[in-house]
């Protein structure tokens, strides 16, 4: 049983609080949320968790406590992970990771020093959907274009909240950690940083083109879109092979998956990931799909793309 701080009061820091009080691996779990207090511990009153879960406007004595959760705002990422790391506290920082290369570089480099961690949220790693995909991809040869749709409502119900778009940080640094992430997994390649980015006429979406060891990937993302998409394809010598998990089920289109190709979405992802988080705290060992080895190429890109969209003024 672990003593866990989390940092966060918004919607995301609830749903970890959730999947954290039903995976029964936590003793004790404190969140600091100088911003939002009142409701969260509002919250923890109605939700009976009260023996477990304290709210605090701050944190008195970081070394008390096991492993921590950075959920929250994404300008805040980086000065709250290097205070909790610099003491040697297992960290896992919410997407996106920090919203520099610089800073991405200076929190690996300050948890080897540490002789601890900071691993990346990589939710969608630990997707059995998303595995499936996986091995669909192990069986294909000649692999000619890759390409990804993400895109969001401006206001959406998931998980029983309103989300909103999060007008502090860039489209990319909102959701290109999570796609290079599945990219990465997916198809174990990195990435060529000479991003090339392509606005549609009235700006409601954003394609990106980027290179995968001579493989074009294509990427359209959008926050302001009129419906929600997750779909992920490629073509190879066999044809067209896609994944849809853009709602509450995921279907696969694939000559190589003819049967068993679709199910709902089981919302088990978030958990599976903490647990192993926290079995990694035991253990000293953590889970290869918090893999930190592309992390700074990843934030490399979405630096150039951020750099290219203010150069445009955009």
């Amino acid at each position: 049983m672990k003593n866990i701080i989390i940092f966060g009061g918004g919607r995301w820091a609830r749903i970890i609080l959730s999947e954290l009080i039903s995976s029964k691996k936590c003793k004790k779990i404190l969140v600091v949320t100088p911003n939002n207090y009142d409701f969260m511990a509002d919250w923890v009153r109605q939700s009976n968790f009260a023996e477990i879960i304290k709210v605090n406007y701050r944190c008195m004595d970081l070394k008390a406590y096991d492993g921590c959760i950075i959920a929250n705002k994404a300008l805040d990422h980086y000065k709250t992970a290097i205070s909790t790391i610099r003491v040697g506290i297992p960290t896992l920082i919410e997407k996106p990771y920090t919203l520099s290369t610089k800073d991405v570089k200076r929190l690996i480099s300050a948890a080897n020093l540490s002789n601890t961690v900071a691993l990346p949220a990589y939710v969608y790693n630990f997707c059995h959907y998303i595995e499936k995909f996986k091995k669909i991809v192990r069986l294909s040869e000649n692999i000619k274009g890759i390409k990804f749709i993400w895109t969001d409502e401006i206001f959406e119900n998931r998980h029983g909240e309103t989300k909103y778009i999060d007008k502090t940080i860039s489209i990319f640094d909102d959701i290109l950690p999570h796609i290079l992430s599945i990219l990465n997994n997916v198809f174990e390649e990195g990435f060529e940083e000479n991003p090339e980015i392509i606005f549609s006429n009235m700006k409601s979406f954003v394609q990106i083109n980027i290179n995968m060891c001579n493989i074009k990937a294509e990427i359209i993302l959008s926050n302001n879109y009129i419906f929600r998409q997750r779909n992920l394809s490629f073509v190879d010598k066999n044809g067209y092979h896609a994944l849809d998990f853009s709602n509450e089920s995921w279907n696969i289109d694939s000559a190589y998956l003819p049967e068993n190709n679709q199910g709902k979405i089981i919302h088990n992802s978030m958990k599976t990931m903490l647990c192993s988080f926290l079995d990694g705290i035991d253990l000293n060992r953590y889970d290869e799909r918090f893999d930190v080895t592309n992390l700074k190429k990843n934030y490399s890109l979405i630096e150039k793309l951020n750099t290219k969209i203010n150069d445009q003024n955009l």
